[in-house]
């Protein structure tokens, strides 16, 4: 086995450990937050309280992650989750107040902000302009599995009386990923010592300023994104499962099924690009076509009042075939940004893309889920037909962005 190869098995498991351990440490306290509280208010500030950690953490991440070895910075990450787990596990003999569990959560939040741009910088570090597409593809695909698998393992290991057994499969995940990360080598760049950490900042954010300025096509990539998340993201998100549960009142197991088709459509298309990165020309307008397409389909597909467990499974089809598109293309952008800036800076663009698609999220949730309340059946027709409207004119106001990407 060559040393490239232990390297890249090395990353990926670390990935894989760490995203199942977070994503069950989050769903295992959020869950057991709601079972001790019974209060949906509450509920919801856990969630709240991990979003806002993450976006006032993301403006200031991708700086600490171009300054400091990558490394070293990994094995902080789950050493710092490793810690807050014991914590938990610790004190949950004793009474806590909601105000805790907020503070906590809040710091996983924080320290979530590293993650994306943290592993995406590294791959820059590791890999050649040849490699760089294909294991991104691979990286995203291991991070939405495990997003996938983690839920799934968090149902069937959490009990409200037994807590601390999910903290524990929690730990032994976190050492798993910080052994994996201890053997792993990536190279290090020297960066220039700044005396303060403020200097620091306003340094870094001149040089992405001037990076945008010099390289506008950048700054188009991240617009695109925005869009994307806003129209297309949140519709999925808000829309699809109100569609489901209200209008066509689908059962339990479906709904679960719904839930994990859409996780495997954006999986999917996250390997595929894997698969085919060594292909020089990207279909990206035409699979931005297929998804507007799609979308007047969609509006027939409710427009006909079919048999409503048929209309589920064309719906569920024609969403997951949408979100594999939209993955593809998603993974495309985050190597487009790696190859256009030097590797001393991809920690630095990578939170400002995050942090723009971060907010974009609830902006078109807050939007759809305004838009939803005053539609029937037969408006979403007229829905179908406007989204891919909307998508035509994104795919020609970013034509020359999107046709440079391609190749």
């Amino acid at each position: 086995m060559t040393k490239q190869s232990l390297n890249t098995i090395l990353l990926l498991f670390s990935q894989l450990f760490s995203v199942i351990g977070t994503t069950i440490l989050q769903f295992v306290i959020a869950l057991y937050v709601l079972d001790l509280s019974h209060s949906a208010q509450m509920f919801s500030l856990i969630i709240a309280a991990t979003f806002f950690g993450r976006v006032l953490c993301l403006p200031f991440a991708g700086v600490m992650i171009d300054q400091m070895s990558k490394k070293k910075m990994m094995m902080a990450l789950d050493g710092a989750y490793f810690l807050i787990t014991a914590l938990f596990m610790l004190l949950n003999q004793y009474k806590q107040s909601n105000l805790f569990f907020l503070i906590f959560v809040f710091i996983i939040g924080l320290i979530s902000a590293f993650e994306t741009p943290l592993s995406q910088a590294s791959l820059s570090l590791l890999y050649d302009e040849e490699s760089i597409q294909k294991m991104t593809g691979f990286v995203t695909a291991i991070s939405m599995f495990g997003s996938l698998i983690g839920p799934i393992l968090a149902s069937l290991i959490y009990r409200f009386n037994a807590v601390n057994f999910s903290y524990s499969i929690c730990i032994i995940l976190f050492i798993a990923a910080w052994i994996c990360e201890l053997f792993l080598n990536i190279p290090e760049k020297l960066q220039k010592q700044i005396h303060s950490f403020r200097d620091s900042v306003r340094l870094d954010y001149l040089e992405v300023t001037q990076q945008l300025k010099k390289q506008p096509i950048i700054l188009k990539i991240c617009l695109f994104a925005f869009l994307l998340n806003v129209i297309l993201a949140s519709f999925v998100q808000v829309v699809i499962p109100y569609l489901a549960r209200v209008i066509l009142a689908v059962t339990d197991q479906q709904y679960g099924i719904l839930q994990t088709f859409f996780a495997f459509g954006g999986l999917l298309g996250a390997i595929l690009y894997s698969l085919f990165a060594k292909i020089k020309h990207k279909p990206l307008i035409t699979f931005m076509i297929i998804i507007g397409f799609i979308f007047i389909i969609f509006g027939y597909v409710l427009k006909f009042k079919l048999d409503s467990s048929l209309t589920f499974y064309l719906i569920l089809s024609l969403i997951s075939i949408i979100l594999c598109l939209i993955s593809y293309i998603s993974v495309h952008l985050i190597s487009a940004i790696q190859l256009q800036v030097h590797a001393n800076m991809v920690g630095r663009m990578m939170s400002f893309v995050l942090l723009l698609s971060t907010l974009a999220t609830p902006l078109g949730q807050l939007i759809w889920g305004q838009i939803i309340q005053t539609l029937n059946q037969e408006d979403y027709i007229r829905v179908g037909w406007s989204i891919a409207l909307i998508v035509c004119l994104i795919t020609m106001l970013f034509r020359k962005t999107l046709i440079t990407l391609q190749h």
